[in-house]
């Protein structure tokens, strides 16, 4: 039996999974699940590291997204979908997660079959670790009938751990409110480190953002959240954004799955696969840079990760009754009162209190 295993459908997870595996020196192996560009590339890199045991790279073309009828039916015949990519002697003391995915709760289910007392520890997952009733493991009301009639038990509180960057912001699930959440380990994030993340995730220095100011675009289309004003406000916020600082040190990242070309003279960043925590590893000064977005987890991530503290401009009060800025706005205040300088950290309603606070910068 091996020690652990984790299950990752994210650059982030990954980078979680390395951080434990290395911090706490464990023998595991890495399933990924390929939902994410390039992640079969990402696997054979990280194999070159000898990090982990073994490393899984998975298709995800059948059980990534399926409808809510093929989800139940790959459920009902779990252990003949996941011996697709599962060797069929293999087991775990612990099961390394951080959201509930439909792949990993086929995954989790098998393994517990094959080991009853298999321990779960549930690790961060960026700002859905800490967002009000938005956890990422928290299964919706159609899981839940699904595994009930299945019969299905997960997730047993007496055997759960919570692990995070930031214990004590964590918002808990319900079914864990009586159980603690402990430290995650940090990677120490010197140079060596910096250039093993980079070259896992084929980043070379020309990638890596040297622009002071970065502002990361929202998803677009976005028809749940946002409509075609809000995008023109959100648009106009970085004409002023621009003009404020003549269009130099000004860079916009968009969302890594957007097709947005831009509607302004501010820069883009090409490459949009480029997970972000991986070029603020590669970058100095994280104290000095400025991130603006409208409600992009990006911002928060050097805090999260490195306990850095850049300026931190959100736009999302400029729509604050849009249902995105209503989620977001609990998380800012989370973040701003545990920043050192809570000065650093803004949030302007109109668009002349923007321009006064770029102008200052």
């Amino acid at each position: 039996m091996i020690e652990a295993c984790f299950a990752c459908t994210t650059p982030y997870q990954i980078i979680g999974a390395i951080s434990i595996t290395l911090g706490k020196k464990i023998d595991a192996d890495l399933f990924v699940f390929g939902m994410f560009p390039n992640y079969q590339v990402v696997c054979e890199n990280i194999r070159k590291q000898n990090i982990f045991h073994d490393v899984y790279d998975i298709d995800c073309s059948d059980i990534g997204w399926p409808s809510r009828g093929k989800a139940f039916f790959q459920m009902v015949f779990a252990p003949k979908v996941v011996s697709s990519f599962l060797p069929p002697d293999i087991s775990y003391r612990t099961y390394y997660s951080s959201s509930r995915a439909h792949p990993k709760t086929l995954l989790q289910y098998v393994l517990l079959k094959r080991n009853p007392s298999m321990e779960r520890v549930i690790y961060e997952d960026g700002l859905g670790t800490y967002a009000g009733n938005s956890h990422p493991l928290n299964a919706t009301k159609l899981r839940k009938i699904s595994e009930t009639i299945l019969g299905w038990k997960l997730d047993v509180p007496e055997k759960t751990t919570m692990m995070a960057s930031i214990p004590e912001l964590v918002d808990i699930p319900e079914y864990l409110q009586e159980r603690e959440v402990v430290q995650m380990p940090r990677l120490n994030f010197d140079a060596t480190t910096s250039n093993m993340l980079k070259s896992i995730f084929s980043v070379d220095d020309s990638r890596i953002i040297t622009s002071r100011i970065i502002i990361f675009d929202t998803l677009r289309p976005n028809p749940a959240y946002l409509n075609e004003d809000d995008f023109r406000i959100i648009d106009e916020c970085y004409r002023i954004i621009g003009q404020a600082v003549e269009y130099k040190d000004v860079i916009v990242k968009p969302h890594p799955r957007s097709k947005y070309n831009g509607d302004h003279d501010i820069a883009l960043y090409e490459y949009q696969e480029v997970p972000m925590e991986v070029l603020y590893a590669g970058m100095k000064d994280l104290d000095q840079l400025v991130l603006i977005t409208y409600t992009s987890s990006a911002v928060f991530t050097p805090k999260i990760m490195f306990d850095k503290e850049p300026v931190v401009i959100s736009l999302h009060r400029m729509l604050s009754n849009t249902k995105s800025s209503i989620i977001f706005d609990p998380i800012y205040e989370k973040f701003k009162n545990i920043y050192s300088d809570k000065e650093k950290v803004a949030a302007p309603e109109t668009l002349n209190e923007l321009e006064l606070l770029v102008g200052a910068i």
